[in-house]
């Protein structure tokens, strides 16, 4: 007996189609309402932080705000409301909460961040965090050394006898705060 061979087909095997099993929730990946809750804390945190610091900026505001007075000619500035020295307080204190906090509000920055970033991304941006402390307490140095100089220079537009400057206590320090943060 003679068995056909077709030449032209041969059989080849079928190939296994392997499945993927479902892709099912990952145990490391966080939902939308859980990257808010955590948004949610790490901000809260980063307010008590700042909070703490303003009260103590609050209990120091006095020698702060002599301090800070001192590139002005008099040592002297006015408030124009009844609550105008107390918002001179509030600001100073915020101002200087921030400064104090600003290492933890940074970590929390970093800390809500860091998990979403590749290995490689991490540890390239590692070295900076610390140093964004270093650059802005530089910058708050760099604003502290040009402050005399800032005030001399906005204090030179006076006309003797026709334009004379009385610097408003709320005015003057919004322009130290604008001059420290930014």
């Amino acid at each position: 007996m003679s068995e056909a061979v077709d030449s032209g087909t041969a059989m080849a095997p079928e190939p296994e189609i392997i499945e993927d099993p479902a892709p099912g929730p990952d145990e490391s990946a966080m939902t939308l309402v859980d990257h808010l809750s955590e948004l949610r804390r790490r901000i809260a945190i980063s307010i008590v932080a700042i909070g703490v610091g303003a009260v103590i900026g609050f209990l120091l505001a006095e020698p702060l705000i002599k301090l800070l007075l001192t590139p002005l000619p008099d040592n002297e500035v006015v408030f124009l409301t009844v609550g105008g020295g107390f918002f001179v307080y509030l600001r100073v204190a915020l101002v200087f909460g921030l400064l104090l906090a600003l290492p933890v509000v940074l970590y929390q920055v970093w800390a809500f961040v860091a998990p979403g970033l590749l290995p490689e991304e991490r540890r390239a941006a590692l070295p900076w965090i610390p140093m964004t402390v270093v650059f802005f307490l530089l910058g708050a140095l760099v604003a502290w050394i040009t402050l005399p100089y800032a005030v001399d220079f906005m204090l030179g537009f006076q006309i003797e006898g026709s334009l004379t400057a009385l610097p408003c206590a709320v005015a003057y320090f919004s322009f130290v705060s604008i001059m420290f943060l930014l």
